[in-house]
């Protein structure tokens, strides 16, 4: 059996999860913005857009419907995404408005929350 099909130890529900991710990603703006500038935005206006398989992550300031910038996507189960597994709140950096990228880059249940940036999940390392 795949490793990515292991059960995973979830400290949260998934509601939860995606608000500690929001958080940490607004956190991560703050940081990045500072505090010294008078650059007028201080907080990202996240929301989750459900779709089939995956919720769609958008950073979108208007609040006007279907606008704005994808972030990524979370799975919303386990699955098989472009030949590869993936567990429930696994999170894609986004290849386009309306599709994820091939590899996971987190997920929304890990402890440690370094897999990503203010804007978007971050490319795969290797090494």
């Amino acid at each position: 059996m795949s490793m990515y099909f292991e059960p995973r130890e979830t400290v949260m529900d998934r509601e939860q999860a995606i608000e500690r991710l929001f958080e940490g990603i607004n956190q991560n703006f703050k940081n990045w913005h500072g505090q010294g500038d008078n650059y007028h935005k201080t907080h990202l206006n996240m929301e989750l857009s459900s779709g089939r398989k995956f919720d769609k992550v958008i950073e979108n300031e208007s609040g006007e419907p279907g606008k704005g910038r994808v972030w990524g996507f979370i799975a919303k189960g386990n699955g098989v995404h472009k030949g590869i597994p993936y567990k429930e709140g696994d999170v894609f950096m986004a290849a386009g408005w309306r599709a994820p990228a091939k590899h996971v880059r987190g997920s929304i249940y890990d402890k440690k929350q370094t897999w990503f940036h203010w804007t978007g999940p971050r490319y795969l390392t290797h090494g």
